[in-house]
C-alpha cells in the first residue's frame, strides 16, 4: 500500500513486486491459522532512492585489536543518486566516523544507527548508549539545568581546559560537590576509566556541529586507559544519510541512512568460550576463577569466523600434569573444519613431577617463618619478597601460524595416539593471538 496508489493483495508465499512509481510503500504480511486467529507484520519499502552503501576497510586484522599496532582504516561511501565519497561527490563533512574503546562487558547492541539521520551526535553513539545504560539522565539533561548542570553548560565551562578530561573522569567515578552548587554528585566506581572517558569526550564536544573528528582515511593509535587490562572492544563506525530524491508531482522520496560498524575484540580468548566443543570436557578452575577445557585424544574445539590476517603466533595456556592423570599431546590448528588445512601445531609435554613431600615441608617452613616475631612484615625501607611461585604453574606454549589471510572458522584438534580413551591429555585455559613472534 501507498498513499494515492491502489493497494495490491497477493495470496502467494513469496510474491515478486515491481514498483512503477517512486515513493514510500508499506508491505504487510498477514497470517491466519485454521481457527481464524491472525497476526500481521509490516515493513516499509522506499523506491526511487536507493540506500547508500557504507564500508570501513581495514588494512589490518578485522577481528582483533592490538594496542601496539595502529589501526589503518579507509571509509568508502557510494550512493546511486548522490555519487561517491572517492569521486568527491559526497562531502566528508556529511559522513560520521568514530572509533571508541569500550571496557569489557559493554553492550553495543544499542549503538547501531539504524534508520536515524546522521548528524553531529552520531559519532558519539557509544557515549549515548552508556548514558542510557547508566543513571546520568536522573541529574543531567543536554541543554537544560536539572539536579545537576546541563551538558552544554559543562562543555562551555571547560572549553579549552586541557586538564579537564582527566579531572572529570575522576569526578564521574569518585563523585564530588561544590563546583555547581551544594548538591553532591554520587560516585560511579563501577564505571571503568575507559567508559568514563567516552562520556567526558562526548560532553565536552556536545556543542560542536561537525559530523566527525576523524578523517575518512587515516591511522588510529589506540591508547588503553591506565590500569585497563585490554579485555574490552574497539568499535569502528561510519554512517551516512543521503539527500533523498525529489520527484515531480509527488512528495520527495525520504532520505535513507546506512552504516557499518566493526567490533574488534581483545586478542585474549578463553578456551571454554569455543562455539564447538566435541569430545572434550569443560571444568571449573580451582577457586572459582573461570573454566578449563579438558581434551581427550581426537577431541576438538572450534571458534567461528576469526581473522588470521597478520597473526604469527598463538600463546596457549595449557599444561599436562601427572597428578591430574594427563598424558600430554599435540594441539593442531586447522581451518574451517577439524580435518581442514593444518596451519600450525605444537606439543604440550608432560610437566615434571612435583615432589609433594618436599613441597609440604617448604610450605610448613615458610609458615613458621611468617609466624615468628618480626617475620610477617619486611623491615622498613626494604622491598617485600615476591609471593611464592605456584609449583604446578607451567610457562605458556607457543604455536607458530603459517601465513593465512582472511576470516576462517578455527579448530583446535588434540592428538595423542598413545593415550588411553579415558585419559585426559591436558588442561587448556586460554588463547592469545599475537601479531609478532615472542618465542
Amino acid at each position: 500500500t501507498s498513499p494515492g496508489v491502489a493497494p495490491r493483495t497477493f495470496a502467494t508465499a513469496n510474491p515478486a513486486v515491481t514498483f512503477d512509481k517512486a515513493g514510500v510503500y508499506t508491505a504487510t504480511l498477514t497470517v491466519t491459522d485454521a481457527k481464524g486467529a491472525a497476526n500481521a507484520q509490516s515493513v516499509r519499502i522506499i523506491t526511487g532512492n536507493e540506500a547508500p552503501t557504507v564500508a570501513v576497510n581495514l588494512a589490518s586484522n578485522r577481528t582483533f585489536f592490538f594496542p601496539d599496532q595502529p589501526i589503518q582504516y579507509a571509509v568508502q561511501v557510494d550512493d546511486k543518486e548522490d555519487g561517491s565519497l572517492a569521486a568527491g561527490k559526497i562531502s566528508p563533512a556529511r559522513v560520521a566516523m568514530s572509533i571508541d574503546y569500550t571496557s569489557e562487558g559493554f553492550d553495543y547492541a544499542e549503538v547501531a544507527q539504524g534508520q536515524r539521520s546522521v548528524d553531529a551526535s552520531t559519532q558519539y553513539a557509544v557515549a549515548q548508549s552508556l548514558i542510557t545504560q547508566s543513571d546520568c539522565k536522573v541529574c543531567h539533561q543536554i541543554a537544560t539545568k536539572s539536579v545537576g548542570p546541563a551538558f552544554t553548560a559543562i562543555a562551555t565551562k571547560y572549553k579549552g581546559d586541557a586538564s579537564a578530561p582527566d579531572r572529570l573522569v575522576t569526578k564521574i567515578r569518585q563523585g564530588g560537590v561544590g563546583v555547581w552548587g551544594e548538591v553532591a554528585m554520587p560516585g560511579h566506581p563501577a564505571m571503568s576509566v575507559a567508559d568514563a572517558g567516552i562520556l567526558v569526550n562526548y560532553i565536552l564536544h556536545i556543542t560542536e556541529k561537525s559530523f566527525s573528528t576523524l578523517p575518512m582515511k587515516g591511522t588510529y593509535s589506540l591508547k588503553l586507559p591506565e590500569g585497563d587490562k585490554g579485555n574490552g572492544s574497539v568499535l569502528i563506525r561510519a554512517a551516512y544519510t543521503d539527500r533523498g530524491t525529489a520527484v515531480k508531482g509527488t512528495k520527495a522520496v525520504p532520505a535513507q541512512t546506512s552504516e557499518q560498524m566493526l567490533v574488534l575484540r581483545s586478542p585474549q580468548m578463553d578456551a571454554s568460550t569455543a562455539a564447538v566443543i566435541k569430545g572434550a570436557e569443560v571444568k571449573a578452575k580451582g577457586m572459582g576463577k573461570g573454566e578449563n577445557v579438558i581434551p581427550y585424544a581426537n577431541s576438538y574445539i572450534g571458534f567461528r569466523k576469526l581473522d588470521l590476517t597478520g597473526i604469527k603466533q598463538l600463546e596457549l595456556v595449557a599444561s599436562a600434569q601427572r597428578r591430574e592423570g594427563s598424558s600430554g599431546g599435540t594441539i593442531e590448528l586447522r581451518l574451517d573444519s577439524p580435518t581442514g588445512p593444518l596451519v600450525g601445531e605444537t606439543m604440550v609435554e608432560l610437566a615434571p613431577e612435583v615432589d609433594m613431600e618436599k613441597l609440604m615441608a617448604q610450605m610448613e617452613s615458610n609458615q613458621k617463618a611468617a609466624n615468628a616475631p618480626g617475620g610477617a612484615a619486611p623491615a622498613a625501607g626494604t622491598t617485600p619478597p615476591p609471593p611464592p611461585r605456584n609449583p604446578f604453574a607451567r610457562p605458556p606454549v607457543f604455536l607458530s601460524v603459517k601465513p593465512t589471510e582472511g576470516v576462517h572458522d578455527l579448530y583446535f584438534v588434540f592428538k595423542n595416539d598413545q593415550a588411553k580413551a579415558i585419559q585426559p591429555l591436558m588442561s587448556f585455559s586460554s588463547i592469545k593471538f599475537l601479531n609478532s613472534d615472542k618465542r
